[in-house]
């Protein structure tokens, strides 16, 4: 009977955080409450990393309340896009991808489809759309379901690194982990974005190597070495740290010689061979023809020769966006010029350590904020410091070797990704190991406390976490070229259409569209009901990008509002938002193809399909 009450109260703690998240993102949340989730403020740092340290400090058998917060957390800023119809360069309506997101999501759905990757940023980091493809699949291409499976993932992510940490160090240094870690993708939270994953798959390799520096294991070396390959690859970011994590390999597998030249070589080649088949083979496969992986780094490494003038820089100087000429303008301009990258990189050391949005550490130092923000930032920076030199000190030790070569494989990395291109998102699939070194300033350890389990616990906890890499590896490559490879082109009539207008073919599936209506006409204030109140007052680009004021426009002028879909048109296989007029939306077209015609406009960033005709078929 003890038993039986066991396994339900642990099932029951495994189910519920879970559960919490899902009612959240069911059920409407009033806006005035979620959106206190939608950006940073000090005070709700200071409050998160006050309830995570009462629940850190709860025994083992209820850390499940500590996994319920961080839920909570993600669920609800996830809960303020669905409810408020925010759009900016990233979402329209709270939901919709839109240009880079978009360019992930259409990657994703083309795998689905049998067909290669576009060029440009989808086919530079491939194994992202590949990843959302296999969410996308498994929800039956339900945009809506994905992203909130992707934000959860990330909250498990989150969660089970802070614990390790917990366990080694204390409450305080896990509540200060976890509070970073999500003010970091707090941004990123409801968006088809690189980052997301990056963060994932970077928390999981974290897990995988700070429990091998204590219990030196090949096999979970190697996944964790596999485990941050992937993530730098999803998100590109610090490979620096790869040379500085090849050293450790060597130095703890060192036995009664200084180093291990064997060890380090094996770590080597596990490294070279996850980076060609998560980008080279990946992209070989399903990439478009003549793409390169990561070939927007080109634009970045022009910007920073030029003394940090940015990546647009290269476009606007050289007028091309071909990264081997671009490659070749930067490495000529640097042989006539090398003081100049050399400021450029001082330029980024500063941008990186600064608060703010470019930097690393979130806090604001303006504003109401101010006087907050700086003591905040200045706390921060003097635990990394601290931090640093702790573990310094013991640099004997495993886990300080660990974080102190991760770290310098970070700073290595600065001058290559420099934030005035993109702040501190580069650094995603990286974070848990420079935040684990800001923790450990805090934490007791390594002096006065080092937990160090049996082996015995050791193998068995283990387990989950290598279950959770090989279901993520699984997700990453082999279901995505499968889905790839299996899929067959459907078959569809492509309809006549009058002079002006498109024929366009479509398949609608739940949850990938958005219904910007009026609250008097139907039904709104969850996505994928848009209230057009909120889509008016809550858009970012107004007045600033013409595709949402046309949006804008469009749905203003509708007696009852307007559908938007995100799709591909199987005419041509080229992705266009379509937009209906919500009058002839008919029910039931879910997981349905439509065809007819449309009127084409034209904005800056991207073509929308007005429809003028729709026929359907199952």
């Amino acid at each position: 009977m003890l038993n039986t009450r066991k396994y339900i109260f642990d099932a029951a703690k495994l189910i519920f955080p879970f559960i919490l998240f899902a009612i959240i993102l069911i059920f409407r949340v009033p806006q005035s409450f979620s959106q206190t989730f939608s950006s940073y403020s000090g005070i709700l740092f200071l409050v998160f990393l006050l309830f995570l340290y009462v629940t850190f400090r709860l025994p083992a058998r209820y850390q499940f309340i500590t996994f319920s917060l961080i839920l909570f957390v993600f669920a609800m800023t996830l809960s303020y896009n669905w409810t408020s119809g925010f759009s900016d360069n990233r979402i329209i309506g709270g939901l919709l991808p839109y240009k880079d997101g978009k360019s992930y999501y259409d990657g994703a759905s083309l795998i689905l489809n049998g067909e290669r990757l576009n060029a440009g940023r989808s086919t530079w980091r491939p194994l992202f759309p590949a990843f959302f493809s296999s969410i996308l699949w498994f929800t039956g291409q339900n945009l809506k379901a994905s992203l909130a499976i992707l934000v959860a993932l990330v909250g498990v992510g989150s969660f089970l690194s802070a614990q390790e940490i917990s366990k080694a160090w204390g409450a305080l240094p896990a509540s200060l982990y976890a509070a970073f870690l999500y003010f970091f993708v707090q941004y990123f939270i409801g968006v088809t974005a690189t980052e997301l994953l990056g963060v994932t798959l970077g928390c999981v390799a974290f897990i995988l190597l700070f429990r091998a520096a204590n219990h030196p294991r090949w096999f979970d070396i190697i996944l964790g070495l596999v485990m941050l390959m992937i993530a730098v690859s999803a998100r590109a970011g610090a490979f620096f740290i790869f040379p500085l994590l090849i050293i450790w390999v060597g130095w703890i597998f060192r036995g009664t010689n200084r180093f291990s030249i064997r060890a380090a070589l094996v770590a080597s080649i596990i490294i070279f061979f996850t980076y060609l088949l998560g980008n080279t083979v990946l992209r070989y496969l399903i990439g478009a023809e003549g793409g390169s992986s990561f070939g927007n780094f080109a634009f970045s490494l022009y910007g920073q020769v030029r003394g940090g003038t940015g990546w647009h820089s290269a476009i606007d100087t050289l007028g091309t966006r071909d990264t081997s000429k671009i490659f070749r303008a930067a490495l000529l301009y640097f042989v006539d010029n090398p003081f100049s990258f050399i400021l450029a990189s001082l330029k980024s050391y500063r941008d990186f350590f600064l608060p703010g949005t470019t930097g690393i550490f979130i806090f604001a130092v303006s504003g109401e904020q101010a006087v907050l923000g700086t003591i905040l930032w200045i706390v921060s920076l003097g635990l990394l410091t601290f931090g640093i030199i702790r573990l310094s000190k013991h640099i004997r030790l495993n886990v300080s070797s660990l974080l102190i070569a991760s770290f310098i494989g970070i700073l290595l990395s600065i001058p290559f990704l420099p934030p005035i291109d993109g702040g501190s998102r580069f650094y995603a699939s990286t974070m848990p190991f420079f935040f684990a070194l800001v923790s450990a300033g805090l934490g007791n350890f390594p002096v006065e406390n080092p937990k160090i389990i049996s082996e015995t616990e050791y193998s068995h906890s283990m387990t989950k976490i290598r279950m959770i890499s090989i279901v993520l590896l699984i997700l990453a490559m082999p279901l995505p070229l499968v889905n790839h490879f299996i899929q067959r082109p459907e078959k569809f009539d492509v309809p006549e259409c009058s002079f002006g207008q498109s024929p366009f073919v479509v398949k609608v599936t739940p949850g990938s569209y958005i219904d910007i209506v009026r609250k008097q006409e139907a039904t709104c204030g969850l996505a994928p009901g848009i209230c057009y109140e909120d889509f008016d007052r809550n858009g970012d680009e107004k007045g600033v990008d013409d595709f949402y004021d046309q949006l804008l426009a469009l749905a203003g002028s509708s007696k009852k509002g307007i559908r938007i879909i995100p799709a591909h048109n199987l005419v041509d296989w080229k992705s266009h938002y379509f937009v209906q007029d919500f009058d002839r939306v008919s029910d039931g077209l879910d997981n349905r193809t439509i065809s007819g015609c449309a009127t084409k406009i034209m904005t800056m960033n991207q073509s929308i399909y007005f429809i003028e005709s729709v026929y359907t078929s199952e």
